[in-house]
């Protein structure tokens, strides 16, 4: 074992945060837990100091920079969540620990070992006990599913699990797509795999590389593509959720594309260059994405929608405007419209608007949204297109579960089903379906997050705003600077349902936590309001 190093004194590491230092090239995290009722300036030899890789396993964030509340380490950029006192995962989208390491307080100073410790088994205390003999298969290569076979093993599962996927590589992260690969920043083959090949096969993982043609819930089996079909004792359906490609004329031309995978990525990518005429169909998150992406790649970029605001349905008229400003003096131009048909002879060459204009272009981006994947299913209960579940992920199927895009289900504190269409909460609920899938009774109780990208800022969005609620603005919401520091704050009777906010990472991490009980305006306007 090779000799500790001394990184700091004790009295420099802050109560309630963390201290990054480095040994031997690492960048580390230290953390205090002062269980004495001394003042700070004491030599703290009574002093509980932890040491943790300072950046995120998820993105490599700065963790130190994150929230350090309730025994937990929240990550500042995608709200990874890890407990405290051992550096456990508790909630994704990082999907290992963080890496630990052995630490000694020496006369008022801290000392840490330049190598971290081996990692520790996963929880099992989920797992039913004896010989497991079961076969449980997961129909989806996306988030949700890889998270749940990883989950599986982690809880000390056993048998047999099959990862079925009809996606040529599965477990990529997705959000790449229209933040950075379409802008030409990153090669579609570099996004990044949540889990290797190495990975699966160490971890007894077996991926189906075929499509799903039936899951037949109450017998048990799924039927694949190329005639077999596989039983199970349990089942995750993961199948997320698919583009809508509009009925128009030509919307099949060459040249109008959807985006979803990797493949749609890349081609998007090649097709867009300098100079390049785009019309992008609908303002949803990945329309506005793209947007943002292609016009830092130097194309000519219009967005059509019947509304010119985008985001007023999740955010309101007042954030709606802003981000139209934001899009708008970064040169994209915002069409109130509705598209009738995509033109050209074996390419598209121009959209027709229902006003008769014609748009010139040379590639149309159809977002105009997605339909769960659920066709393949029978046996299970409905709600609209997507599969009803339970707080638990459970269906109406015995030992059928549920998770992700292709999932509605009833958020902590309502009874209506709903879905939830973002990256994180797919990956909670496939991490809390593989809980129960092993015999455990826990039920969703997070707070939903996800974040968007524009021009190089991340905006960060907590909870979940119905519609039917008053929205209190702090900071600048002009839409006029790229860093310009904003929060929305969405209230129903007087409690916090709903944050955005630019520019405010420490911040909502801290909200993360805080907004599993209800909180008043006040108070989040305090948490908002103190400084890193």
């Amino acid at each position: 074992m090779l000799p500790m190093t001394k990184v700091a004194a004790v009295v420099d590491v802050p109560i309630g945060g963390a201290r990054r230092v480095e040994v031997a090239g690492r960048a580390v995290m230290l953390i205090r837990d002062d269980t004495t009722d001394r003042p700070a300036a004491t030599d703290g030899a009574d002093a509980t100091i932890r040491a943790y890789s300072a950046e995120c396993p998820h993105a490599g964030a700065p963790l130190d920079e994150g929230a350090f509340c309730a025994g937990r380490v929240i990550c500042p950029w995608h709200k990874s969540v890890f407990r405290l006192d051992t550096g456990a995962l508790i909630e994704p989208p990082a999907l290992d620990p963080l890496p630990r390491f052995a630490v000694a307080v020496r006369d008022g100073d801290v000392y840490l070992s330049p190598e971290p410790l081996p990692a520790s088994a996963g929880d099992a205390g989920d797992a039913e006990s004896g010989a497991d003999t079961r076969r449980f298969v997961i129909v989806g290569g996306g988030a949700a599913g890889i998270c749940a076979a990883t989950s599986l093993r982690e809880f000390g599962f056993a048998g047999d699990i099959t990862l079925i996927t009809g996606e040529p590589q599965p477990a990529y992260d997705r959000t790449a797509l229209s933040k950075f690969v379409v802008a030409g920043e990153m090669a579609a083959d570099e996004v990044p795999p949540l889990r290797d090949a190495q990975f699966l096969a160490e971890h007894r993982i077996d991926v189906e590389p075929a499509h799903a043609l039936r899951l037949d819930a109450r017998r048990k089996q799924v039927g694949l593509a190329d005639g077999r079909s596989l039983s199970f004792d349990r089942a995750l359906i993961a199948t997320g959720a698919t583009p809508v490609r509009p009925a128009l004329p030509g919307a099949y031309l060459r040249g109008a594309h959807v985006l979803r995978t990797r493949e749609d990525a890349d081609a998007i990518s090649h097709a867009v260059s300098p100079g390049t005429r785009v019309v992008l169909l609908g303002n949803s998150f990945i329309a506005m994405e793209a947007a943002s992406a292609m016009r830092g790649n130097g194309a000519d970029v219009m967005v059509v929608a019947p509304s010119r605001l985008p985001f007023v349905k999740q955010f309101g008229a007042d954030v709606g405007k802003m981000f139209a400003a934001l899009h708008a003096r970064h040169g994209v131009r915002l069409c109130a419209a509705e598209a009738r048909a995509l033109e050209g002879d074996s390419a598209v060459s121009a959209v027709r608007l229902d006003s008769g204009e014609r748009l010139p272009a040379d590639c149309v981006v159809l977002g105009v949204g997605v339909r769960p994947a659920s066709e393949v299913v029978e046996g299970v209960a409905l709600e609209g297109d997507a599969i009803a579940v339970d707080a638990g992920m459970r269906t109406s199927a015995d030992d059928v579960f549920a998770a992700g895009d292709v999932a509605a289900f009833p958020l902590p504190g309502t009874a209506q089903r709903q879905r939830v269409e973002h990256w994180r909460v797919a990956q909670e609920q496939a991490r809390l379906a593989a809980r129960n899938m092993l015999g455990a009774r826990a039920t969703y109780e997070g707070v939903p997050y996800f974040w968007t990208y524009h021009y190089g800022q991340r905006y960060d969005y907590l909870g979940h705003a119905d519609g039917q609620h008053e929205v209190h603005i702090l900071g600048d919401l002009s839409g006029q600077r790229d860093d310009a520091r904003f929060a929305a704050i969405y209230l129903r009777a007087g409690q916090v349902r709903a944050v955005l906010a630019g520019q405010y990472e420490t911040q909502t991490a801290y909200l993360l936590e805080r907004m599993r009980a209800p909180l008043t305006l006040e108070e989040v306007l305090a948490v908002l309001q103190r400084e890193h």
